[in-house]
């Protein structure tokens, strides 16, 4: 084989060092995703090889790129082997840039999934964060104050209009067991377009929706403060920011999906209470060829529904508004809930009207009197539940009331006609 002349070698040199260029750049080179918290990158061309074509009419300068592939991928979401755990797909170098922890490939090997984790003190901007609890967050006997821990969430794109928040594992102190509020450990959201309700207790499962507002780019806080009343208190919030065309409808806290599914009051699963001063709504998607929706107890056995009463009666409407018969004005409403979908519904009266609000330790829309609960439709659009829990939990007759557990069964809508 006969020497290189020098020109080649210079050609021979120079292709090295661009090789070297575009594979350590391919890091940076992705395409953009709305999943992405970061800006689109810039227009960078990927050329695939194509040695067919080489020297067909094409320049130099052509010739030289087209022997070289950049790989592209969106940031979107990845899973782990952890099952509780989802990252976001982006190369390792950018994964450590961020914070992240890889977990795991992505993008046929291309990618790491990146595992974004946050505590107490420091902030967030990227999507699928999980905010947990540190160590020390343990008893320390009724000195005050243990801890105020503090997250600030930013918004990870213009695009982005809420966050949600489902907490894998949530377990705090317990209201207060005369007043209902969260006055030993607490967690709240402050600097969003809505504040929710403070809630504490063990609400493992449940989820909030956090309105941003379309112009807002402060940060949102989530603060957690513990008394060391609760000897073990804990928690594991996965954070996702949901873009604005994938959004839960206006002023709903919960959204839930699906032709069936269950909802609960806050802290249910706790201590035998529900929370003081909740206001708030819940709300279902309407599936395609479902037009009606039907509540009912999760085990009436258990008593999964005590609202305001201490005696084995259901509450309606006035009724539930009534301080001296029904203990409290705390309630759920309803729109238009009957026992058999029609506006006037059976009953023992002549022409029972559908009721709106619900309350008492039995769960039915036909009277006061009725201590079976029963199953109750309502045919409004859109499916909502509206919580209304006031601040006075001080009445003999609102003891050991858990709140309530309802499961929801959409309803065909040629069933319905």
């Amino acid at each position: 084989m006969g020497q290189l002349t020098l020109p080649a070698k210079i050609l021979l040199a120079y292709l090295g060092l661009f090789l070297v260029s575009v594979v350590t750049s391919t890091d940076y080179i992705r395409e953009y995703s709305t999943n992405s918290s970061l800006s689109p990158v810039p227009p960078y061309a990927a050329h695939e090889v194509d040695f067919e074509n080489a020297g067909n009419g094409t320049s130099r300068k052509e010739k030289l790129l087209n022997i070289f592939t950049i790989v592209k991928f969106p940031n979107d979401a990845c899973w782990t082997g952890d099952a509780l755990r989802s990252g976001v797909c982006y190369t390792s170098r950018e994964c450590r840039e961020r914070g992240g922890t890889p977990s795991g490939a992505c993008a046929t090997g291309f990618g790491v999934c990146c595992i974004f984790a946050r505590t107490c003190g420091q902030s967030t901007k990227e999507n699928c964060t999980y905010f947990t609890s540190p160590r020390e967050a343990r008893y320390v006997g009724n000195v005050g104050p243990v801890m105020n821990c503090q997250l600030q969430v930013y918004k990870g794109g213009w695009d982005v209009c809420q966050l949600r928040l489902d907490f894998l594992h949530f377990d705090l102190g317990p209201p207060d067991p005369w007043s209902g509020q969260c006055n030993k450990d607490a967690f709240l959201v402050t600097g969003s377009a809505y504040s929710p309700p403070v809630i504490c207790g063990k609400n493992t499962g449940q989820h909030m929706y956090i309105d941003l507002g379309g112009h807002n780019y402060g940060p949102i806080t989530l603060t957690v403060t513990t008394s060391g009343y609760h000897k073990d208190p804990g928690w594991d919030i996965k954070i996702t920011q949901v873009r604005c065309c994938d959004r839960a409808p206006d002023g709903c806290l919960q959204y839930h999906y699906g032709v069936s599914g269950v909802i609960k009051s806050f802290n249910f699963d706790g201590w035998d209470q529900h929370l003081a001063n909740q206001w708030y709504s819940i709300c279902v998607r309407m599936e395609a060829g479902f037009c009606a929706i039907k509540y009912e107890e999760c085990d009436p056995e258990k008593g999964t529904f005590r609202i305001s009463r201490d005696d084995k009666k259901s509450q309606t409407d006035g009724e539930c508004l009534n301080p001296k018969k029904a203990g409290s004005s705390d309630h759920i409403l309803i729109p238009c809930g009957t026992t058999d979908g029609n506006k006037i519904q059976a009953g023992k009266k002549k022409g029972v009207p559908c009721a709106n609000r619900f309350c008492g330790t039995s769960f039915c829309s036909i009277d006061k009197k009725a201590k079976s609960p029963c199953p109750v439709e309502s045919h409004t659009k859109p499916f909502t539940l509206r919580v209304c829990f006031d601040d006075d939990e001080y009445s003999k007759k609102e003891t050991e009331n858990v709140g309530f557990c309802l499961r929801y069964t959409q309803l065909p809508c040629s069933s319905h006609k």
